[in-house]
């Protein structure tokens, strides 16, 4: 293998070595601007998360406190229902027992001693004699035919 040598003037030798040596100062503020734009992008994706965290909790919290309200509306709601049909169902049973119930074998109230001192009073006026007892007149009742018409006889 045989080499040519390649003839450069000093000027341009030195203008080369000059802009070199400006690409290896530029590579290596790369290289340090690399590292810095790591270290950023790294702390921006903490902060990001960060900001994620938060604001899910923060949603979260919210939805939380949502479904707290909506559960303590139901709740009040289905106890007024409830108060509802437990006074529904008490009206159904007493109507139940006033139509279906016994009539005549109903317990007589309490008498009132009051009342009862009156009688004793009247009693005690009439010094004992029984009161006579007037017999009802009998009516005869009339009678209406086959045919609609009364019999008078």
């Amino acid at each position: 293998m045989e080499t040519t040598a390649c003839h450069i003037s000093p000027d341009d030798y030195a203008a080369l070595l000059e802009r070199v040596s400006g690409l290896e100062l530029a590579l290596s503020a790369l290289a340090q601007d690399n590292e810095q734009l790591a270290a950023d992008n790294a702390s921006l994706a903490d902060a990001l998360e960060r900001e994620r965290a938060a604001r899910d909790g923060a949603v979260r919290a919210a939805v939380e406190e949502a479904v707290a309200a909506v559960r303590a509306e139901l709740q009040a709601v289905i106890d007024s229902q409830g108060a509802e049909n437990a006074r529904l169902v008490e009206q159904f049973k007493l109507l139940q027992q006033w139509f279906f119930g016994p009539r005549s074998e109903k317990a007589p109230p309490e008498p009132d001693p009051l009342q009862l001192s009156l009688f004793n009073d009247a009693e005690a006026a009439a010094d004992g004699a029984p009161e006579p007892v007037a017999d009802a007149p009998k009516r005869k009742g009339r009678r209406r035919g086959v045919d609609g018409t009364m019999n008078l006889t």
